[in-house]
């Protein structure tokens, strides 16, 4: 997975605009090169969860839709469980990004679990 470096700075900030509530938004690119990405508001009320809200989605219409991102308060930068169980789309990335250790690792899930996918910034 590679990212663009203003475009990692531009989730990371998003991230951390509410350190109360997971942040969460969609990737867009090609191949394994996010070059842009849409902020989402997190419509779930469970601050250690996302919901993604529907008005989001319909980017997914005009853009190469790659996967998504989310931040997690507390813990590392690890697919949850709560992810785990929420996780519905196969052979799209996850980014997860963790607030506390300041850390953003990337993933691929391909249907039944989480596959860890290098991550480098260009």
């Amino acid at each position: 997975m590679y990212i663009h470096s203003h475009i990692f700075d531009k989730l990371i900030s998003h991230c951390k605009l509410d350190p109360t509530k997971e942040s969460c938004g969609l990737l867009f690119g090609e191949g394994k090169m996010v070059d842009d990405f849409h902020p989402a508001i997190n419509m779930s009320e469970d601050p250690h969860a996302y919901t993604v809200d529907p008005e989001s989605t319909l980017q997914l219409f005009d853009k190469k839709f790659l996967g998504v991102y989310h931040s997690h308060i507390f813990i590392p930068p690890v697919p949850s469980n709560i992810d785990l169980q929420q996780a519905n789309l196969p052979g799209k990335y996850y980014i997860i990004y963790s607030l506390k250790y300041n850390q953003l690792r990337s993933w691929l899930f391909t249907g039944k679990n989480f596959v860890a996918v290098p991550t480098k910034l260009v």
